[in-house]
């Protein structure tokens, strides 16, 4: 068979060209008999089973390949489809079926269009960048689960990175790179006409972080108020009473600690304060005027658990 065969090549002036014996594990069998003169040996492919694993161009592909060790001088490049468009059906059966190791997402036009990861492999990695303008719902294969529930979607956020990774032969795990920090105006209550705004947020993990200031207008007497950004909900450890997910700062009193309050299911968090002069005092969601002074500075950062609205 030809893959029995190494073919070598000479520089010499009789530019002859000889066709080694079969091999037989001896390399002696390449060299036996050369001597002076420049010498080459051109590889043209290199076949394991029947199959080539590396051409000419040294470019090596190895399918199901199980080694010991595998070493190299070279970059590892992994497969990549750039440029993808989600799936505007929006369900499992009819998003886009990813097939890459790296798959960067370019166009997500509508809010939750859909990618779907492949079939899971015991120690299969998937990575999954949304570059797109909007949040990406994701699916697992029929079956799978990506640690939400069986055939249960996840979301990516804009500019999100996450790596699945294939623990048996239906579960993924997910591993998530925090979102750079994004400028936005939140919708507020409470404060009157904010202005001076100055709020940033970020997604990291199952978690939106939020951190900045603004400068309140008139206070009025309803909760006070800071809006996630759009598209996420709190989930909060207790659906009745609010959790603390933050701290908040105004210069109305030395002698209160402002905190961020959650509930499930708000789109907002609110404030509540702490007397730190009374020892019965307890947090609760407050108005604007019941701590807030019109026309300051109120800073805030809060981290909070959130689901796709």
């Amino acid at each position: 068979m030809a893959e029995d065969y190494i073919s070598q090549f000479y520089d010499w002036s009789t530019s002859d060209v000889i066709t080694a014996a079969r091999l037989d594990g001896n390399i002696t069998n390449i060299t036996n008999g050369l001597s002076g003169g420049s010498k080459a040996i051109n590889v043209g492919k290199i076949l394991m089973n029947g199959t080539t694993t590396i051409d000419s161009s040294r470019n090596a592909t190895l399918a199901d390949t199980t080694s010991t060790k595998l070493t190299m001088s070279g970059d590892i490049i992994y497969d990549l489809d750039a440029g993808l468009t989600a799936g505007t059906t929006q369900t499992q059966a009819g998003g886009l079926a990813l097939t890459a190791a790296w798959n960067e997402v370019s166009t997500v036009a509508n809010a939750k269009d859909t990618v779907v990861l492949p079939t899971a492999v015991a120690g299969k990695s998937v990575t999954v960048i949304n570059n797109g303008a909007n949040l990406m719902q994701i699916f697992p294969a029929v079956s799978d689960d990506l640690g939400t529930g069986v055939d249960t979607a996840d979301y990516i956020a804009v500019g999100e990175i996450v790596e699945f990774v294939a623990y048996d032969t239906t579960t993924w795990v997910a591993r998530r790179t925090p979102t750079p920090w994004t400028s936005y105006t939140p919708t507020t209550q409470g404060f009157g006409s904010i202005s001076s705004t100055n709020i940033e947020w970020r997604k990291n993990g199952d978690c939106i972080e939020v951190r900045g200031e603004f400068q309140t207008g008139t206070v009025a007497a309803s909760e006070a108020q800071v809006g996630l950004p759009s598209g996420w909900d709190v989930v909060a450890n207790s659906a009745v009473a609010p959790e603390v997910v933050g701290m908040a700062a105004s210069n109305a009193s030395n002698n209160v600690l402002f905190v961020a309050l959650a509930t499930n299911g708000d789109a907002y968090v609110n404030f509540g304060k702490l007397d730190i002069t009374t020892a019965t005092s307890k947090v609760s969601v407050i108005n604007g005027n019941a701590g807030f002074n019109s026309n300051t500075t109120t800073q805030f950062n809060f981290s909070v658990k959130v689901t796709a609205t």
